[in-house]
């Protein structure tokens, strides 16, 4: 019963972000899913106290919205924003190293 109550946040927390997308477009859906996220995280209940390993929440679920956001992204937005794009993620991956 506790897993089918998760479930049912989970979903009703993705239909809520999404309608409030429908009424805000501005932001992206992923923020609007984040924070719904992070609210649902915060109720008092057995249903959202449960853990998940990073790599696991890396890969199932930012990956996920991350892509999502890539294929909604317009080229001409891209092209114009190589220079940063390509020096950020040069920066995150240096300082993800562990020099000893």
């Amino acid at each position: 019963m506790n897993t089918i109550f998760t479930i049912f946040l989970l979903l009703t927390a993705v239909v809520i972000a999404n309608i409030i997308h429908l009424i805000y477009p501005k932001i992206p859906l992923s923020i609007y899913q984040i924070v719904a996220g992070i609210l649902m995280a915060s109720l008092p209940t057995t249903a959202t106290d449960f853990t998940m390993h990073p790599e696991l929440f890396m890969m199932a679920v930012i990956a996920p919205l991350m892509f999502n956001d890539g294929q909604n992204q317009s080229f001409r937005v891209l092209s114009k924003n190589v220079r940063n794009i390509l020096s950020l993620s040069g920066y995150c991956a240096l300082s993800s190293l562990h020099i000893k």
